[in-house]
């Protein structure tokens, strides 16, 4: 498994973070339009993006899942796959 950069660890919710939102959010994207066909119609893909990753920033269960990762020595793919876990937590709380 790779380890992450000690960059993208303490960035991990700065630049870095903004591009995986942006990339996990795009992949789930069709999916929910299937499930939700009228509501993904009128949603900014592009501000909906800024609010996922706000939403992370502001989220003490996110934060916390991310230090205990960190502290613990997880990977980045460990790390990616917290931020789409809770990605999809705030797709559902769209609805």
């Amino acid at each position: 498994m790779m380890t992450p950069e000690p960059y993208f660890r303490s960035n991990l919710m700065s630049d870095d973070l903004k591009t995986h939102v942006s990339a996990s959010l795009a992949v789930q994207w069709d999916d929910f339009a299937q499930r939700h066909p009228r509501l993904s119609r009128v949603i900014d893909q592009h501000l909906l993006v800024e609010q996922a990753v706000s939403y992370l920033r502001l989220n003490p269960d996110y934060q916390r899942a991310m230090v205990n990762a960190q502290s613990a020595g997880a990977d980045l793919e460990t790390l990616l796959k917290l931020v789409d876990k809770y990605l999809a937590i705030f797709l559902e709380k769209l609805i």
